[in-house]
């Protein structure tokens, strides 16, 4: 699965703003909201100021997939709900926005109350499997399962879920070989399910 580039961290990281689009139930995105956002660790967070089931952050937090946006970027984005993360994490979170927003201007976004809201922001998973290209992501409403997208295929939109059992998430090459299970199923005349 895809992460980000250190060109695309360099983007994101540097940037004063990043602007958030967070899709609806329908994968439609809803309004651009600048955010600030920093990068620790190799990764991207972003943070509210306070945790609420509005606004772009309650989008975010139901839905976990949003379009981001910064000069020089536009991207497809995962969001993880890190409201809980070990302290470790939430403090090299704190140091990177003390370090990029300075002490005065970072207040809000440092501390126990913000460190309840971090989002974590990665790459939306793409897998090519044989040449064929599916977008895989994580069902918000149902654990365990995952809904596969056909970016490469013929029909726009088409593709197929699954579920493991124990709720466990899949290793990469178990996506390739359920990715492989339905492309046997395909009807080469139709690019849909054979009858």
């Amino acid at each position: 699965m895809r992460t980000w580039t250190e060109r695309e961290l360099e983007l994101l990281g540097g940037s004063p703003e990043l602007d958030i689009a967070v899709r609806g139930a329908d994968g439609t995105p809803r309004r651009w909201t600048p955010i600030w956002v920093v990068r620790a660790n190799d990764r991207v967070y972003v943070r509210s100021w306070h945790r609420r089931d509005t606004g772009w952050f309650g989008a975010a937090v139901r839905s976990l997939r949003a379009r981001i946006r910064v000069p020089g970027l536009e991207a497809d984005a995962v969001v993880t709900d890190l409201g809980d993360a070990p302290a470790d994490l939430r403090d090299s979170i704190d140091a990177a926005y003390r370090d990029k927003y300075g002490d005065s201007g970072s207040a809000s976004m440092i501390g126990a109350s913000a460190a309840a809201t971090t989002l974590r922001l990665d790459p939306e998973p793409l897998i090519d499997v044989d040449g064929e290209v599916f977008r895989v992501v994580a069902s918000a409403e149902r654990p365990g399962q995952y809904d596969y997208t056909w970016v490469s295929g013929p029909n726009p939109g088409y593709g197929f879920s699954g579920a493991s059992s124990d709720r466990r998430e899949p290793t990469e090459s178990e996506h390739e070989e359920s990715v492989r299970e339905f492309l046997a199923q395909i009807d080469p005349a139709t690019g849909y399910l054979a009858d």
